[in-house]
């Protein structure tokens, strides 16, 4: 990891979350994100919904294609 340097703003200093519920809400929201991320696809499977996250999968690949 050398070589790598934190983000700095125009005064040259370090950009910092403005307060400690910013930190909660930014932290939350990582959390609740990421479990979404799996829980969805594996509730769908569970309750025989797979082929729709497969068709969902399939839309959001095309997405990405030129």
């Amino acid at each position: 990891m050398t070589g790598m340097k934190p983000k700095e703003n125009e005064t040259g200093q370090r950009e910092r979350l403005g307060s400690r519920l910013g930190f909660i809400m930014l932290s939350a929201g990582c959390a609740i994100g990421c479990g979404n991320v799996w829980k969805f696809p594996w509730m769908c499977g569970t309750y025989g919904g797979g082929g729709f996250v497969l068709i969902l999968c399939a839309g959001k690949i095309e997405e990405l294609l030129p």
